[in-house]
């Protein structure tokens, strides 16, 4: 699950949808990415948006042949993704226990969450909403299967590397 680069892929902020599909078609400023293909159609991307950095956890569609970022996903700062990587061991232990109670903030109202459906356990990195006093999880942010996490996991040295980053 090495990364490999690959042609301009998008971050910034979560308008990764109509913006990231731009980028991706060659415009809005984004730069050269690495990728790591976490299986299905989901991937993580390094990406550039307005001279900053971001990994970019993502699903994509096909269009004209070409895999293009779609909607459903998180692109995560810098901050964010060294919280990631630095817990990666400890998410990696809750998701085999099925520790459905696991939380890791990242920043603001992202986090981290253990969670289970239809007898699987996922690994989801989402955004957050407040609503009547307790969080809710909001439709920017990307859910895993064991499997997609390790590759994440598999490919965390490859996409700091890309980030110039040991």
């Amino acid at each position: 699950a090495a990364a490999a680069p690959v042609p301009a892929a998008t971050a910034g902020g979560d308008a990764a949808g109509a913006a990231g599909a731009a980028a991706a078609a060659g415009g809005g400023g984004a730069a050269a990415a690495a990728e790591v293909q976490l299986g299905g159609r989901k991937r993580a991307a390094v990406s550039v948006f307005k001279g900053q950095s971001f990994i970019d956890l993502r699903e994509t569609y096909e269009k004209d042949g070409r895999q293009l970022p779609g909607k459903k996903g998180i692109a995560l700062k810098m901050d964010e993704w060294d919280k990631l990587c630095a817990a990666a061991a400890a998410i990696s232990q809750a998701h085999s226990a099925r520790n459905t109670a696991y939380k890791l903030l990242l920043g603001g109202t992202r986090q981290v969450a253990i969670s289970e459906f239809k007898g699987t356990c996922y690994v989801g990195v989402r955004e957050y909403y407040q609503k009547d006093g307790e969080l809710l999880p909001g439709s920017k942010g990307l859910s895993m299967t064991g499997e997609q996490w390790g590759k994440l996991v598999g490919g965390m040295a490859g996409l700091n590397a890309q980030l110039g980053r040991s």
